[in-house]
């Protein structure tokens, strides 16, 4: 086992005969893969990311690399939220992945909130490597975080940063840094009134301006407290985010829009993951 991880997965996505299989399969540590889990009416890989420690403690070290080849197409998720537990010693928990996508491959990547604990340090760092006409869709979120007196934001510092580059050019950089110890988290521009905020990211040829106003419209039919928004990116593509009381409320929002999205531009049929009673679909 490395030495400077305590959880390790690679893998990698080949597409042979029109049909894509993982060529390559590898964790260690606290991390596990899943084994391929049939979707109702689709053959693209599903996998599930499980932390078999239940979560992360201080000063672990976690890695992910993952690689989709020429014209493959998988799922990845994982199977629980990302527990971070508290750093009573002020070390920082930390968790990288790495993505490459190749030309014409499409990649799915859709995690839970990561529930950072009361006195947690936690950074994630997300990095992007994908070609110009390859597909990624992107999800994630943060909770307002979990303590025995049950009130919010009682972790010390989170860092979420996602960077994307497209041949080797930087079009997307998101750096989200909450120190609730130093902030009001309650306060305008923070999480205001919200307890959980989420971000669906979908990068793909297909992303026109007209496909995204049409998803725009459409999200913006739907009955909900909750608030969010769609900006466009330099390249064709767009964010997602959704800020509000409930989790389950804004992942519906972004399904809403990744199966929107699925159905109308890649002609797959509505991806519904196989999860806990909590995950809400359409």
């Amino acid at each position: 086992m490395r030495q400077d991880t305590d959880g390790l997965i690679e893998m990698a996505f080949t597409n042979r005969n029109n049909r894509t299989i993982a060529s390559r399969i590898y964790h260690e540590g606290n991390s596990r893969v899943s084994s391929n889990i049939p979707l109702a009416n689709e053959k693209t890989p599903y996998y599930f990311f499980i932390s078999t420690g239940g979560g992360f403690l201080e000063g672990e070290k976690y890695e992910l690399d993952v690689t989709v080849a020429k014209e493959a197409h998988a799922i990845v998720t994982t199977q629980a939220p990302t527990y971070v537990y508290k750093c009573d010693n002020k070390i920082q928990t930390t968790q990288k992945t790495q993505l490459v996508l190749e030309e014409n491959s499409t990649f799915e990547y859709l995690t839970d909130e990561v529930i950072p604990y009361k006195n947690s340090i936690y950074k994630q760092e997300t990095i992007v490597q994908m070609k110009e006409n390859a597909t990624l869709i992107l999800m994630d979120g943060v909770t307002a975080g979990w303590s025995a007196d049950e009130q919010p934001f009682q972790y010390a510092e989170l860092q979420m940063k996602t960077s994307i580059y497209m041949d080797e050019e930087l079009i997307y950089n998101d750096h989200l840094l909450s120190e609730p110890l130093k902030n009001d988290m309650s306060a305008l521009g923070y999480f205001e009134d919200g307890l959980n905020y989420n971000t669906l990211i979908i990068i793909s040829p297909s992303c026109t301006k007209e496909v995204i106003e049409t998803i725009r419209k459409k999200l913006n039919e739907i009955e909900t407290t909750v608030n969010f928004g769609i900006s466009s990116l330099e390249k064709p593509g767009f964010v997602l985010r959704a800020l509000g009381k409930s989790g389950e409320e804004n992942r519906y929002i972004l399904m809403q829009a990744l199966n929107h999205f699925r159905i109308e531009q890649l002609h797959y049929p509505e991806l519904i993951l196989s999860k806990n009673d909590n995950y809400i679909q359409n």
